[in-house]
């Protein structure tokens, strides 16, 4: 659980088609090799470029659900991928707790990011793709976040232990597809084991980890997906319309769902969205982004009743707006 801030974000595509990162890829890191290289102000654009953020400054609360919602090509994705580091700002910071992440892969942001197609793996059961996370982290063990649950708490605790012994690692892959009874197990990947089967149990996955992906219907893949990111109990949640794909009845339930899960794990969550409904009814907080730029950013109600203008009040649909046409 941690904190994200964001200060002055600009992202630019340049015009042949490439992201440009701006005078950061230029900086003399040699000079600064003790501290992250940010780019304070984004270079001068060239004919054709597109800029797709316009100086984004957002902080992001520890634990609070926070939705970006705008029109399709408004940049709310870019932003949330730029989090990620699936893309590189041109120029401003991004900070996750006390760390400036703008320099950092991925995988070192320890963010979990569930994506709109589920991205399961086709070949591997529910159980494995629950695991494929745990299995490739090294070393990973966190302490215990305070949680408002039992459940919660069971799913948070983090029992695994650090990266077994290379002959051990062997085993378990060469025994992975026996029998259960015939598999070798360390102690990793029991307390891997133990976790799945919590995280499994709280999204009501438990009777499903033999499956596949294409013996789940829609609803269970997206469980299946929100579980893989639950599993590795990072310190932010980015999700990027990740009910899209679902049916009126099960993106509502679904939808309920996510929040419940939201307030039993306390983790920080950005996201993702175009629908008003899910805007309205998920967020703690909403930031309504047009053309690259935040335009109001508050409480649900806030927004609906004291709209800042005529586009905000037309997009969360405020009696304001009805009245005004």
């Amino acid at each position: 659980m941690a904190q994200v801030k964001l200060e002055r974000i600009f992202k630019r595509f340049s015009a042949s088609g490439g992201s440009s990162s701006g005078a950061a890829a230029s900086t003399d890191t040699t000079a600064h090799a003790d501290r992250p290289s940010v780019a304070e102000n984004p270079s001068p654009s060239r004919p054709g470029d597109a800029i797709v953020l316009r100086g984004v400054d957002l902080t992001v609360e520890d634990g609070e659900f926070l939705v970006l919602v705008g029109s399709s090509g408004c940049g709310k994705s870019t932003l949330l991928r730029s989090i990620a580091g699936l893309e590189t700002v041109t120029s401003g910071t991004i900070t996750i707790g006390d760390r400036v992440v703008n320099d950092l892969p991925p995988k070192a942001r320890n963010i979990a990011m569930v994506f709109q197609s589920y991205a399961l793996y086709p070949h591997l059961t529910v159980y494995d793709n629950l695991a494929f996370g745990l299995r490739r982290t090294r070393g990973w063990s966190r302490e215990e976040g305070s949680l408002k649950t039992a459940e919660a708490s069971a799913v948070s605790a983090n029992p695994v232990e650090p990266e077994s012994p290379w002959w051990e690692r062997v085993l378990v892959g060469v025994t992975r597809s026996l029998p259960a009874a015939l598999r070798y197990k360390s102690a990793r990947e029991t307390a891997i084991d133990r976790r799945v089967r919590q995280v499994a149990k709280t999204l009501q996955i438990d009777r499903l980890l033999d499956r596949r992906p294409k013996q789940l219907s829609g609803g269970q893949k997206q469980r299946v997906a929100l579980g893989r990111a639950m599993a590795r109990n990072p310190d932010v949640f980015l999700m990027d319309e990740p009910l899209s794909n679902l049916d009126a009845k099960l993106r509502a339930e679904t939808r309920a769902q996510i929040v419940s899960l939201q307030r039993q794990l306390g983790i920080t969550t950005i996201y993702v969205t175009h629908d008003q409904t899910e805007a309205m009814t998920m967020g703690d907080r909403i930031a309504i982004i047009n053309e690259g730029q935040i335009v109001q950013l508050g409480q649900p109600m806030e927004l609906y009743r004291r709209p800042v203008n005529r586009f905000v009040a037309s997009f969360i649909g405020s009696r304001r707006s009805r009245r005004s046409r």
